[in-house]
């Protein structure tokens, strides 16, 4: 199997690691299609579907952390495979997903044989606090690099290394801070603990309103608009003051309210999974927006300034035959690969031409044959530096 990879770091044949990578795009699709069936409010049957394609992607990705995970302890490189070749991202977004998330889900649609959506509400519970596992899938794409970065950065391995540590890092923190700052109160796509309060606090003002009958049923038009995700509202007599027109999609969870002076309303919790769900989308599109440009731009960049004079240098350090010069980077000349370009320029390319030359002389007076040709150091008579100079 060793010998079909083509990169050091793959666990599997070049082919299969090629298919997981369409999987991997395939899994984000599928999440931004979980994303609009929540935006757009798409039917149950439809969720219902999406939940077995999610439990699919979970299975076969955890299948797959599983293999790498065997090949890399065969091979005494777990430590390095779960560390630095993103391993640990291999592991958040497939066997936490299948365990907690998709896997409970399926077991909540066997508990409902005749197709009834009566538990679809709790999987979509479990699917919020998956919510920020499931994005950092996203940063599966980082291996297309390894597609992407022979093009773009000539031969350099150090670079496709280097971009994906740092799009690693940046993504990850985005990630986290968005879904740490949905946490907080004054987030502005808050939680569903959050928005029930906060629902409940603008409907005990408007009931504490004096400019209103105590049992004066609402404008159903201006109600609507400044209560969306209330579903009725009850006076402590049981009679409906307000009942929404439009029904909440049956898979959405909600709450009954116990307001002040005996009023009960329901509050369905489809409108912040909706903004939650408009908040995965632009999370989705910055992060390939980000990736994109580390890879279009940043990556290029890195490329010009350090990866590339360290290429020339090593392939003029090992080469007799190789003797460009390296471009000056005349607008960062402090850099410290500025100064290793500007001393292998002037010492190091003038002393190999005399090396290479007075080895050329010496062969051609002692008439030397074709054989060592090309290669100065394989003389046999030793020669002082001082000489060369």
């Amino acid at each position: 199997m060793a010998a079909q990879r083509k990169y050091p770091e793959d666990h599997f044949p070049h082919t299969f690691e090629i298919i997981i990578l369409i999987m991997i795009f395939l899994a984000i699709c599928h999440l931004c299609i979980e994303e609009l069936a929540i935006l757009l409010a798409w039917d149950s049957s439809t969720h219902r579907d999406l939940i077995l394609g999610a439990f699919a992607f979970d299975l076969i990705f955890s299948l797959e952390f599983l293999g790498r995970t065997i090949v890399s302890l065969k091979e005494g490189r777990f430590l390095l495979y779960f560390t630095r070749q993103r391993g640990w991202i291999d592991f958040i977004s497939s066997v936490p997903l299948a365990v907690l998330v998709s896997g409970p889900a399926i077991y909540l649609l066997f508990l409902s044989p005749d197709g009834q959506i009566e538990h679809l509400p709790q999987y979509m519970v479990l699917l919020k606090t998956a919510k920020a596992v499931r994005v950092t899938r996203a940063l599966r794409l980082i291996r297309m690099l390894r597609i992407v970065g022979p093009v773009q950065y000539t031969e350099s391995q150090m670079t496709n290394h280097h971009v994906a540590t740092v799009a690693t890092i940046t993504v990850t923190t985005l990630i986290f801070s968005v879904f740490l700052l949905q946490l907080l109160p004054v987030s502005p796509v808050p939680g569903h603990a959050a928005y029930k309060s906060e629902v409940k606090h603008r409907l005990e003002s408007y009931l504490a309103d004096e400019t209103r009958q105590k049992y004066e049923k609402p404008n159903a038009t201006l109600f609507e608009t400044a209560f969306p995700a209330i579903v009725y509202l009850k006076d402590s007599s049981g009679q409906v003051l307000y009942q929404r027109k439009e029904s909440v999609p049956d898979w959405s969870p909600s709450v009954d309210l116990a307001l002040s002076e005996g009023f009960t309303a329901s509050l369905s919790y489809f409108q912040a999974d909706a903004n939650l769900a408009l908040l995965i989308l632009c999370l989705l599109a910055i992060i390939l927006f980000l990736l994109v440009g580390y890879v279009l731009l940043y990556g290029r960049l890195f490329v010009q300034s350090v990866a590339e004079p360290v290429y020339m240098m090593d392939r003029g350090l090992r080469q007799w035959n190789y003797n460009l010069t390296i471009p000056e980077i005349k607008d960062r000349p402090q850099d410290e690969i500025s100064k290793l370009a500007n001393i292998y320029n002037r010492r190091w390319l003038p002393l190999k031409e005399r090396i290479v030359a007075h080895y050329d002389r010496k062969k051609r007076d002692m008439e030397m044959g074709n054989s060592d040709h090309g290669h100065p150091m394989d003389s046999g008579k030793s020669v002082s530096l001082d000489e060369l100079i």
